[in-house]
């Protein structure tokens, strides 16, 4: 997942502020979260 992608959903989730509840953009941003950790953990090994 690349920086555009993440540009992206935070636009969409803009967009459709009411289809977006408050716990779906959380859940989306542990999910970017949880990703960079993983790959911070596999590049250091």
């Amino acid at each position: 997942m690349n920086y555009k992608q993440l540009w992206k959903l935070e636009e969409i989730c803009r967009h459709s502020k009411d289809g977006f509840s408050i716990g779906s953009r959380l859940l989306i941003i542990l999910g970017v979260v949880v990703c960079l950790y993983a790959a911070n953990v596999s590049r250091s090994g």
